[in-house]
């Protein structure tokens, strides 16, 4: 269950959260700035607004890192499934 937190926003949640995956290498391979907002929503609970706050960044901002990471995040996967 996701729950919000009020800790600061780190790239390095991901490792706490799943260390040694093979996720967890794509995450770090992924601009910090896209794995921040990851961290920020994904792994935080929050939602857009929310991790804009954080962030200081504008919720169309979040929007759109939101949607390259998770375009990175996908074409990772698709190569790994194809080398793999």
């Amino acid at each position: 269950m996701l729950t919000r937190q009020s800790r600061p926003v780190t790239p390095e949640a991901p490792r706490r959260a799943r260390k040694g995956t093979p996720m967890e290498a794509m995450l770090h391979r992924l601009p910090s700035r896209h794995r921040e907002v990851l961290v920020a929503t994904y792994f935080r609970g929050r939602t857009t607004r929310e991790a804009a706050q954080v962030l200081g960044i504008a919720p169309a901002a979040v929007q759109v890192r939101l949607y390259e990471a998770m375009r990175d995040l996908a074409s990772m996967v698709a190569a790994d499934r194809v080398a793999g």
